[in-house]
């Protein structure tokens, strides 16, 4: 046999349940509190989609909702009139697919009556740091019952919530624009969001770290949504044209972009995020930025290497915060490509050999604008380095590896691309 303790009735004091093998199962009712009360019974919650058109089949209106604070009814009703305890909101941006809190401008109402109580939640959409458009937008309440107390002080927590959900409906949030010094729209612009408690593949506006990012339109609106929070600095990068005679010698090879990046001694510095409405972002060539692609090929196949790919991707991590320090803010490395076993070996910008007993050396040259005669056959702007790998001792190894790095930032070959320009 066994038996089990438990608040069978709700009335505070404890009853008794009782199984036997091959025997009735009993349960001992404790009558010592008396029935001053019955359980307390669930509440219940109504919402109600913001929005001055009506519910259209699970589908979202027309209307596009731009408030900072969009008002959103919900209902609330107890038989026994007894407020909540909490109310709280989480919204999603893809029909529920995600959920991140909602913040309220102001404590949602907790009372109730048998027939229902009508509130208002305030939903503050800046503080939520909504940004960007949904047409898929959904509001989720969680009421959560108070706890009643028996007559021995034990608290009875008899019911979980109740929720409830709107349905569909459209929402534009806070928006980014990037314009030029005559507050004329840039288009393909892309927008960094610093944030100290973001990774930094992750302070790019994109659908995902490895998704391209999100544009500006033709107006110099920025596509897309997210997240985005006062205090945050933005940082666009538009792309402009190479000027004169630099437009044939760099176009393979480089990208130009007009930014609003400031250096500084602590880093980098955008336009700060105070208030909810449009983020204007001014660029301009005061402030360019040139983003070098880098084909780099190895002698032998370091794929199943993991400690070198590693290194080597530290190592041109480091050069090009190196370059954008160097060039305060006006240059960095942008897309690298890695090719094995000698692959695209002499069209590559760095060549890295097997053998350490190869002097690292760099051509002298770069992007000309004119034919120049010379004694001997340039290769402009190729590096040749070694692998750190083979190397004798722990000193050496790691004094090549610091000028490697410092190799790479004072020899790039341009070409295109943001990647993790930003130290």
């Amino acid at each position: 046999s066994s038996v089990a303790w438990g608040d069978v009735d709700g009335d505070g004091d404890l009853d008794l349940a009782v199984g036997g093998y091959l025997q009735p199962n009993r349960l001992y009712r404790n009558g010592i509190a008396g029935s001053s009360r019955l359980p307390a019974s669930m509440p219940t919650l109504a919402i109600t989609r913001p929005g001055r058109t009506p519910d259209a089949n699970f589908y979202s209106t027309p209307e596009i909702i731009g408030s900072p604070v969009i008002s959103i009814p919900y209902t609330l009703a107890d038989n026994e009139g007894e407020p909540v305890r909490h109310v709280r909101a989480t919204f999603s941006l893809d029909g529920g697919g995600t959920w991140q809190p909602a913040v309220p401008a102001i404590p949602p109402a907790l009372d109730t009556t048998p027939i229902g109580t009508a509130h208002t939640f305030a939903w503050d959409t800046f503080a939520s740091g909504l940004f960007g458009q949904s047409d898929n937008t959904v509001v989720r309440l969680v009421a959560i019952p108070s706890a009643t107390t028996g007559r021995n002080a034990t608290p009875l927590f008899q019911r979980p919530y109740a929720s409830a959900t709107t349905f569909p409906f459209r929402v534009r949030g806070t928006q980014v624009r990037v314009v030029d010094p005559q507050n004329v729209g840039q288009r393909d612009a892309v927008v960094f969001r610093l944030n100290d408690t973001l990774p930094r593949d992750q302070q790019l506006f994109a659908p995902s770290t490895t998704a391209p990012a999100f544009t500006t339109n033709a107006l110099g609106y920025l596509g897309g949504r997210g997240a985005l929070a006062s205090g945050d600095q933005l940082i666009a990068l538009a792309p402009v044209s190479l000027p004169g005679p630099y437009t044939n010698a760099y176009s393979p090879t480089v990208r130009l972009y007009a930014t609003n990046i400031v250096t500084t001694t602590n880093g980098v510095r955008g336009a700060l995020v105070t208030s909810s409405g449009v983020q204007t972002v001014t660029v301009s060539l005061a402030h360019p930025l040139a983003l070098f692609d880098l084909n780099v090929s190895l002698e032998w196949d370091a794929r199943s290497d993991a400690r070198f790919m590693l290194q080597l991707q530290t190592d041109l991590a480091r050069a090009s915060e190196l370059l954008f320090q160097a060039s305060h803010g006006q240059a960095a490395l942008g897309s690298v490509t890695i090719f094995h076993d000698k692959e695209n070996w002499n069209t590559a910008d760095i060549r890295i050999y097997a053998s350490n007993r190869v002097r690292p050396s760099s051509i002298i040259g770069g992007v000309a604008t004119q034919v120049i005669t010379d004694s001997t056959t340039p290769e402009y702007g190729r590096l040749r380095a070694w692998s750190s790998a083979y190397g004798r001792s722990l000193e050496p190894l790691r004094q090549r590896e610091r000028q490697s790095q410092r190799g790479l930032a004072a020899h790039p070959r341009p070409r295109t691309g943001p990647l993790s320009l930003l130290p």
